[in-house]
């Protein structure tokens, strides 16, 4: 799992390092990847902008989970304990009952740190929004990326410089960061819904997409777009968000399907989260400049479905 920053804040007001200058990703230079894919990423795409789902969306719910178990140990323990002294208290001497009544007092203290810990965690996650999408606008040549308090960044796709940075716990991202007007200074930044262990042709796949979404056209992108996720404007129900983190396993069928009752404890945390949780909008403004031809020929939405979206399964890899 990759939350760097909605559990840790990404770094900035800090210079690009070393990695990030050499890694540097080019929007007029394709990259080396044996093709371009949104990993089921797409909310919407046209030929006015693409919008894409965020990098949390792909596990919502699995910090959820971890989260509840968590606070329900940190409380269940002083209770059991408490439970257990009152089966014993009609049998316990006065001189015991001091004794007895200690565990619970002091396991009790001891877990409202934790459980404050574990709660803090899990609010990432529930009473915040269903998703934080970003845009890509081809005639304005602007990014908009709804971030995680609700408010929106807007830069010049032109202006944005894109490398590959490291995540949580090893994982690298691909990320797009708004400069300083002396081009070394990381203003902010927000990471594609993609992560890899590695860099190499898996990590580029989406990137590349985006990319030549951008500086070419959504025409060749169309048969790629296989399934979007249909969250626009409404919540996700339980059996999509089931069947969305289940796709994750469709290269590995045996495995995928011994881990789905984990996987269908996951989708549980996910319907609370997400049940909890706002719908993202975009500002007046934004989608005033966002408009779309009622005519367009590269509509890819919950509207207008790839024609082969029943036969094809998974929308990872259309060519």
């Amino acid at each position: 799992m990759n939350y760097l920053g909605l559990t840790d804040p990404l770094p900035v007001n800090r210079p690009l390092t070393k990695q990030e200058t050499e890694q540097h990703l080019s929007p007029s230079k394709p990259v080396p990847t044996d093709f371009a894919t949104d990993w089921m990423a797409t909310i919407k795409m046209n030929s006015t902008y693409l919008e894409f789902c965020d990098m949390y969306y792909d596990d919502k719910g699995f910090l959820t989970l971890v989260m509840l178990s968590f606070s329900a140990v940190a409380l269940g323990i002083p209770l059991v304990a408490a439970f257990a002294v009152m089966q014993k208290w009609p049998d316990l001497s006065e001189q015991e009952h001091l004794k007895f009544i200690m565990a619970p007092v002091v396991l009790s203290v001891m877990a409202i740190p934790a459980f404050w810990l574990f709660f803090h965690a899990l609010s990432k996650e529930i009473f915040r929004y269903t998703h934080y999408p970003m845009r890509f606008n081809r005639k304005t040549r602007m990014a908009h990326v709804f971030r995680v308090d609700g408010t929106v960044m807007s830069e010049s796709w032109d202006k944005l410089y894109f490398t590959v940075s490291p995540g949580q716990t090893g994982w690298l991202d691909i990320h797009g960061h708004r400069l300083a007007e002396d081009g070394v200074t990381v203003l902010e930044t927000f990471a594609l819904p993609e992560y890899s262990t590695e860099i190499g042709p898996h990590l580029f796949r989406q990137w590349e997409f985006v990319r030549q979404y951008m500086e070419e056209g959504p025409e060749k992108l169309l048969d790629k777009v296989v399934h979007t996720v249909d969250i626009a404007d409404k919540k996700e129900s339980f059996w999509f968000g089931f069947w969305y983190m289940m796709r994750n396993n469709y290269q590995f069928i045996v495995a995928g399907w011994l881990m789905s009752p984990f996987t269908f404890a996951c989708a549980l945390g996910r319907w609370l989260a997400i049940k909890t949780s706002k719908i993202p909008v975009w500002p007046a403004e934004i989608e005033a400049e966002c408009q779309v031809d009622p005519n367009d020929p590269c509509i890819r939405d919950a509207q207008h479905p790839h024609p082969d979206r029943d036969r094809k399964r998974y929308g990872c890899r259309v060519e």
